[in-house]
């Protein structure tokens, strides 16, 4: 754009789309007089500059003295945007040169309602800790906070506004709707399911002025809405359910049939194999395929509105160990015996690999409970307030548990925890694997790899004594397929499991070598950034091991980034 061109902009326009600060604060200094000028809807540059949501351009307005009073057509002020679009230097900003945070809109909307229209969390628990804004106040139509969130279908807002009681889901608007209700009516599946959760399942009959239940606005639309469809089916069953004063329970069936399916699937094709007479080698290997396809197959959460963690993986892991197990102590282990090598090696290790395996699950992964430390005595732990001065990043502050995170603390979303060191979420455990268990799960997952390899090795020399003299290749081959069945499956399982959890290791103990975890990568900050030699890398992994300190990237004086 050629210089006459931006001449003709509108100060409106400039802060709305302009990049450079620069360039902003040069059409500021010319157009002083129409700082505080109405356009369209009467909007004005503080407006905008509040639904941009850059702090510099907020602050550079008001310090050429944009009014931070001045209200649209609609009653709205700048602070009304600037929680709508969620950012919270640009709101603290505003409170400071005296925004009225009580201020309402013509609905009767007050900061705290347009925050929740905007689906931010973190402005929510801003003014409601820092300013004692009360979360449940209705606006002229009676909706509440919670009423805006669920319309609109932010589940973490909804989350945070049912969490502790804040808000409760039975407070009707003035067309006697519930939350539910007004998640209904856009089918959202996962905000109807954490408004059931914190109540009972009798909200489902509650009828507006309308008449109408949470259940009949569902079967109104679902001749024009997928999710329509699917939010009725369920909704549907818990409505006739017994317990109408209790809240819906999870899938329970569906998991704890999904957790023990790969174990009594395996089972089954070992059993109905005996039954198949002369196929039935050829039967077990394509019924295994089939069956690990599909459990492979498989997403990490459950497909119901509860959206739980799938446990279909840790299923197969279980499964795929005790399989393993069974068919050495009862197969392998019965021609061995005379051979004191059989017991020597593989017994030991199957011992301390249950006992990690226990251990991994039960032992703590490394929860944290309290915020970042603060900087004095008097602040002990940091707040959003922090955030909002500037003090720490906004991506610090998790929504969840409510908490500024510390440093190398990270939030899982399956567990809904945050933890120290987080490495990753093992959907083969069904557990967070971090700062208190990594060591163990490293442990664990070497002697799998070695088990499963002696496994093999005992295998191959079960064949050897069995079958001793050996038959010519293709016989062997046809006899083993024909009459080995269970132990040929398992092998190809074991082997397969082998190359993907020697894969893994060897992955975790290169990130251990750098300082890294796998949720986070190495970005360097400039070429002149240390690095780790060999020796360092050698010793990390020898510390990490015998459950010392590691120099990690943090210690170098590097940044971090999700990955």
């Amino acid at each position: 754009m050629d210089v006459d061109a931006k001449k003709k902009l509108s100060l409106l326009d400039v802060v709305q789309n302009c990049v450079s600060i620069v360039d902003i604060e040069d059409h500021v200094k010319k157009n002083i007089d129409k700082l505080n000028q109405r356009g369209w809807h009467g909007l004005t540059p503080l407006h905008k500059a509040g639904l941009r949501g850059d702090s510099k351009i907020t602050e550079l307005l008001i310090k050429y003295g944009a009014d931070v009073h001045v209200v649209t057509d609609y009653s709205e002020t700048p602070l009304h945007y600037a929680c709508k679009n969620g950012n919270l230097m640009n709101i603290h900003l505003m409170i400071e040169h005296g925004a009225d945070i009580q201020q309402l809109d013509q609905h009767g909307r007050n900061s705290l309602h347009h925050a929740a229209m905007g689906g931010s969390v973190m402005v929510l628990h801003y003014l409601s800790t820092v300013h004692n804004m009360e979360l449940d106040v209705p606006d002229k139509s009676g909706q509440t906070a919670l009423h805006l969130s669920s319309y609109h279908g932010y589940i973490d807002t909804v989350d945070y506004l049912l969490r502790r009681e804040r808000c409760s889901p039975l407070v009707k608007d003035m067309n006697g709707n519930t939350a539910l209700h007004m998640t209904c009516i856009n089918g959202l599946q996962l905000s109807a399911w954490q408004i059931l959760q914190s109540g009972t399942c009798s909200m489902l009959h509650i009828r507006n002025n309308d008449g109408k239940t949470p259940l009949d606005i569902v079967a109104d639309k679902t001749k024009s809405s997928y999710q329509h469809r699917m939010l009725l089916k369920e909704l549907d069953y818990w409505g006739k359910s017994k317990l109408q004063n209790k809240a819906p329970k999870g899938p329970l069936f569906t998991w704890y049939f999904l957790m023990f399916f790969p174990f009594l699937g395996m089972l089954s094709i070992i059993l109905c194999g005996q039954i198949a007479g002369a196929y039935r080698g050829v039967f077990s290997i394509i019924a295994t395929i089939v069956l690990s396809v599909f459990v492979s197959g498989k997403i990490h959460r459950l497909k119901h509105i509860s959206r739980w963690p799938n446990p279909i993986h840790a299923g197969a892991f279980a499964a795929g160990i005790l399989h393993t197990i069974i068919c050495y102590l009862f197969l392998i282990l019965p021609v061995l015996w005379p051979h004191f090598y059989a017991l020597c090696f593989n017994i030991p290790s199957l011992a301390v690999m249950l006992y990690l395996y226990l251990l991994v699950l039960t032992i703590d992964p490394g929860l944290c409970h309290s915020s970042r430390e603060g900087p004095t005595l008097s602040q002990p732990y940091m707040t959003v307030e922090d955030i909002a001065k500037g003090i720490c990043d906004k991506q610090d502050f998790c929504s969840r548990c409510e908490i500024i995170r510390p440093v190398n603390v990270r939030h899982c979303t399956l567990c809904e925890k945050c933890y120290y060191g987080l490495d990753h979420h093992c959907l083969f455990l069904l557990t967070c694997v971090a700062k208190n268990n990594h060591r163990h799960f490293i442990m664990l997952l070497g002697l799998v790899v070695l088990a499963q390899s002696l496994f093999i090795v005992y295998g191959i020399q079960y064949i050897l004594v069995l079958y001793d003299p050996l038959p010519e290749t293709f016989m062997l081959i046809k006899t083993l397929i024909l009459e080995e069945s269970w132990f040929v499956v398992l092998a190809g399982l074991n082997v397969a499991s082998i190359v993907w959890e020697t894969c893994l290791l060897i992955y975790q103990l290169r990130m251990i070598a750098n300082g890294l975890t796998t949720f986070y990568a190495l970005r360097l900050l400039s070429k002149d950034v240390r690095r780790l030699t060999t020796f360092q890398k050698m010793q990390n992994v020898r510390n990490f091991l015998m459950g010392r300190k590691t120099i990690s990237a943090a210690d170098l004086g590097t940044a971090f980034f999700k990955v």
